[in-house]
């Protein structure tokens, strides 16, 4: 994807040798892991790509994470310092990652947005990466109005520009690496072989700690075992099939790597229950104890259960809001291009 000539600063590296692919890094400044791949992008990478004389330019993206309120704030004072030297971009950006921690929502729990402002404009000044801290809270300071029009700073739009950009990427999580436009989703896949993996060890430890439990004899009959063994299955079956109608990525959080589906699954086993894969699942536990007639194995089920309810609530708002981002940010896409045909139409 081009860089915008306005934004030319977040280029950290041109390739020597014309421009031959494109490497963008989608960073936040509160998020640790963001820190810890500027830090190797920085130190390590990018001085390789110079030494052997790849054709690779890296382009810094910009990705604010609203949970953390002081993401926007220190996005915006970057874009801000771009503004008044594009040199002092780059080691702005390197100052905020080694100081995010003062930062972090804790540490700023009772600042006002104007005296976080004034932090990053102190910290802008001390490295020398602006001649002038006034003129860097012009950029910032919300400007006083006789009436609340919600106008934002002098980078508010700067800032939707880069919000905008990430979102028609399908970028939601940082850090997320894009090369020539494709987004690595090798981390989805590690987590896939990781919950795979973890699961078949909970199984075998649950089997492990039910042989070692006591039985009780009012489980251990024909008909408890028939009503264990529809469970097991039914569970079973639910699960697989989850499995099979959301795919690997689908399965395992792709969503949070920006590996969205294109619309929601609607068929077997979701006609049925809402979370048929949490609800299987446990529907196995509960088969299993009761099969082994083992009351522990009873205990353990209601935890399990308990483990993916408490997952529910956070998954589920979670997940609606990056759906939610998806559909709005595809929309506008639609719109911009539509206003784009008129315009060519009239021409």
């Amino acid at each position: 994807m081009n860089l915008d000539s306005a934004y030319a600063a977040h280029q950290l590296f041109v390739a020597a040798h014309g421009q031959q692919h494109t490497l963008e890094v989608y960073l936040d400044y509160t998020c640790p892991f963001s820190a810890k791949l500027w830090r190797t992008l920085t130190s390590e990478v990018i001085p390789h790509i110079a030494e052997a004389s790849l054709g690779v330019s890296i382009v810094f993206r910009h990705q604010v994470q609203p949970w953390h309120p002081t993401s926007t704030l220190l996005h915006e004072a970057s874009l801000a310092v771009e503004k008044l030297n594009p040199l002092g971009f780059v080691p702005f950006s390197q100052a905020l990652f080694e100081h995010q921690r003062e930062y972090f929502d804790e540490a700023n729990v009772e600042k006002t947005r104007t005296e976080t402002y004034r932090q990053l404009a102190d910290l802008a000044a001390s490295i020398n990466a602006i001649d002038d801290r006034q003129t860097m809270l012009q950029l910032l300071d919300i400007q006083p109005s006789a009436e609340a029009r919600n106008a934002g700073n002098a980078v508010t739009n700067d800032l939707k520009y880069h919000i905008r950009l990430a979102r028609a990427k399908a970028v939601h999580v940082s850090p997320t690496v894009a090369f020539d436009g494709v987004a690595d989703d090798s981390g989805c896949y590690a987590i896939a072989i990781a919950i795979f993996s973890m699961g078949i060890i909970r199984d075998a430890l649950y089997n492990q700690a039910l042989n070692d439990q006591p039985t009780l004899s009012l489980l251990d009959n024909a008909l408890v075992r028939l009503v264990a063994g529809l469970l097991f299955i039914s569970g079973m079956i639910f699960v697989a099939t989850s499995t099979y109608a959301l795919g690997i990525t689908g399965t395992f959080l792709g969503d949070y790597f920006g590996i969205l589906m294109s619309e929601r699954v609607t068929g077997f086993p979701f006609n049925v229950l809402e979370n048929p894969m949490y609800v299987g699942s446990t529907m196995s536990f509960l088969g299993t104890a009761l099969w082994h007639a083992k009351p522990a194995g009873l205990l353990i089920t209601a935890y399990v259960w308990l483990v993916y309810w408490v997952a529910l609530q956070l998954e589920g708002p979670f997940t609606a809001m990056i759906y939610a981002n998806a559909s709005k940010a595809k929309t506008e896409k639609q719109q911009s291009a539509t206003v784009i045909n008129k315009k060519k139409k009239k021409l």
